[in-house]
Protein backbone atom coordinates (compact mmCIF):
# COMPACT_ATOMS: atom_id res chain seq x y z
CA UNK A 1 0.00 0.00 0.00
CA UNK A 2 1.75 3.40 -0.79
CA UNK A 3 2.18 6.28 1.36
CA UNK A 4 -0.86 8.00 -0.44
CA UNK A 5 -3.18 5.72 0.46
CA UNK A 6 -2.53 4.33 3.63
CA UNK A 7 -2.78 7.97 5.14
CA UNK A 8 -6.13 8.30 3.16
CA UNK A 9 -7.54 5.51 5.05
CA UNK A 10 -6.05 6.51 8.68
CA UNK A 11 -8.02 9.83 7.60
CA UNK A 12 -10.80 7.98 6.26
CA UNK A 13 -10.76 5.84 10.03
CA UNK A 14 -9.96 8.85 12.35
CA UNK A 15 -13.36 10.52 10.50
CA UNK A 16 -15.65 7.57 10.71
CA UNK A 17 -14.62 7.45 14.63
CA UNK A 18 -15.37 10.94 14.53
CA UNK A 19 -18.66 10.69 13.37
CA UNK A 20 -19.32 7.51 15.51
CA UNK A 21 -19.04 9.77 18.56
CA UNK A 22 -21.61 12.48 18.04
CA UNK A 23 -21.41 14.78 21.35
CA UNK A 24 -18.14 12.83 22.74
CA UNK A 25 -15.86 14.05 19.63
CA UNK A 26 -15.56 17.52 22.02
CA UNK A 27 -13.89 15.01 24.38
CA UNK A 28 -11.35 13.13 22.08
CA UNK A 29 -8.14 15.13 22.50
CA UNK A 30 -6.74 17.06 19.39
CA UNK A 31 -3.45 16.06 18.86
CA UNK A 32 -2.25 12.52 17.18
CA UNK A 33 -0.32 11.80 20.16
CA UNK A 34 -3.06 12.33 22.62
CA UNK A 35 -5.04 10.91 20.70
CA UNK A 36 -2.59 7.42 20.48
CA UNK A 37 -1.99 7.57 23.92
CA UNK A 38 -5.82 7.70 24.41
CA UNK A 39 -6.54 4.91 22.06
CA UNK A 40 -3.35 2.80 23.81
CA UNK A 41 -4.17 3.28 26.98
CA UNK A 42 -7.98 2.16 26.68
CA UNK A 43 -7.26 -0.55 24.41
CA UNK A 44 -5.44 -2.00 27.14
CA UNK A 45 -7.86 -1.02 29.78
CA UNK A 46 -10.80 -2.86 28.18
CA UNK A 47 -8.68 -5.51 26.95
CA UNK A 48 -7.99 -6.64 30.77
CA UNK A 49 -11.47 -6.20 31.58
CA UNK A 50 -12.44 -8.70 28.94
CA UNK A 51 -9.68 -10.94 30.43
CA UNK A 52 -11.58 -10.99 33.66
CA UNK A 53 -15.17 -11.47 32.40
CA UNK A 54 -14.13 -14.58 30.58
CA UNK A 55 -12.59 -15.98 33.10
CA UNK A 56 -15.97 -15.45 34.92
CA UNK A 57 -17.51 -16.55 31.88
CA UNK A 58 -19.26 -13.24 31.35
CA UNK A 59 -21.25 -13.12 28.17
CA UNK A 60 -20.19 -9.13 27.44
CA UNK A 61 -16.99 -10.18 27.23
CA UNK A 62 -17.05 -10.59 22.94
CA UNK A 63 -18.58 -7.26 22.72
CA UNK A 64 -15.61 -5.97 24.50
CA UNK A 65 -13.06 -8.08 22.77
CA UNK A 66 -14.69 -6.16 19.61
CA UNK A 67 -14.07 -2.80 21.22
CA UNK A 68 -10.05 -3.50 22.00
CA UNK A 69 -9.80 -4.34 18.48
CA UNK A 70 -11.34 -1.04 17.65
CA UNK A 71 -8.96 0.52 19.90
CA UNK A 72 -5.73 -1.23 18.39
CA UNK A 73 -7.07 0.01 15.02
CA UNK A 74 -7.89 3.49 15.71
CA UNK A 75 -4.26 3.80 17.18
CA UNK A 76 -2.46 2.14 13.93
CA UNK A 77 -4.57 4.62 12.29
CA UNK A 78 -3.26 7.39 14.60
CA UNK A 79 0.30 6.48 15.07
CA UNK A 80 2.74 7.00 12.48
CA UNK A 81 1.62 10.60 12.49
CA UNK A 82 1.60 10.80 16.10
CA UNK A 83 4.81 9.22 16.52
CA UNK A 84 6.95 8.96 13.24
CA UNK A 85 9.75 7.88 14.57
CA UNK A 86 9.69 3.84 14.48
CA UNK A 87 11.62 3.70 18.42
CA UNK A 88 8.86 6.51 19.60
CA UNK A 89 5.82 4.26 18.58
CA UNK A 90 7.20 1.35 21.04
CA UNK A 91 5.83 3.88 23.44
CA UNK A 92 2.18 2.73 23.00
CA UNK A 93 3.06 -0.66 24.04
CA UNK A 94 3.47 1.34 27.36
CA UNK A 95 0.63 3.15 27.34
CA UNK A 96 -1.58 -0.20 26.62
CA UNK A 97 0.25 -1.63 29.34
CA UNK A 98 -0.41 1.10 31.97
CA UNK A 99 -4.36 0.99 30.96
CA UNK A 100 -4.30 -2.89 31.60
CA UNK A 101 -2.12 -2.70 35.24
CA UNK A 102 -4.60 0.43 36.11
CA UNK A 103 -7.78 -1.64 35.54
CA UNK A 104 -6.26 -5.09 36.71
CA UNK A 105 -5.56 -3.25 39.99
CA UNK A 106 -9.12 -1.79 40.26
CA UNK A 107 -10.49 -5.07 39.74
CA UNK A 108 -8.66 -6.80 42.13
CA UNK A 109 -9.47 -3.85 44.68
CA UNK A 110 -13.15 -4.08 43.85
CA UNK A 111 -13.41 -7.85 44.63
CA UNK A 112 -10.91 -8.69 47.07
CA UNK A 113 -10.57 -5.53 49.18
CA UNK A 114 -11.17 -6.40 53.04
CA UNK A 115 -12.42 -3.04 53.34
CA UNK A 116 -15.98 -2.06 51.54
CA UNK A 117 -15.29 1.54 51.17
CA UNK A 118 -12.02 0.52 48.98
CA UNK A 119 -14.36 -1.88 46.99
CA UNK A 120 -16.94 0.58 46.46
CA UNK A 121 -14.39 3.30 45.24
CA UNK A 122 -12.70 0.62 43.07
CA UNK A 123 -15.88 -0.51 41.36
CA UNK A 124 -16.75 3.15 40.63
CA UNK A 125 -13.39 4.49 39.47
CA UNK A 126 -13.36 1.18 37.57
CA UNK A 127 -16.57 1.95 35.61
CA UNK A 128 -16.16 5.53 35.30
CA UNK A 129 -12.52 4.80 32.85
CA UNK A 130 -14.36 2.19 31.21
CA UNK A 131 -17.22 4.58 30.50
CA UNK A 132 -14.70 7.44 29.55
CA UNK A 133 -13.03 4.71 26.91
CA UNK A 134 -16.60 4.02 25.50
CA UNK A 135 -17.65 7.42 25.35
CA UNK A 136 -14.76 7.81 22.70
CA UNK A 137 -16.31 5.19 20.26
CA UNK A 138 -19.86 4.73 20.77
Amino acid sequence: MTYSARTTLRSLLCGAALLTMGTAASSLPIWPHQQAQAFATCSGRISALTTHQRAVRNPDAEGNAALVETFDLMLEAVLPDALPNEEDAKVSVQWRAQGWSEVAGLLAHSFYSFDHGVAERAQAALLARIEDCRNMVL
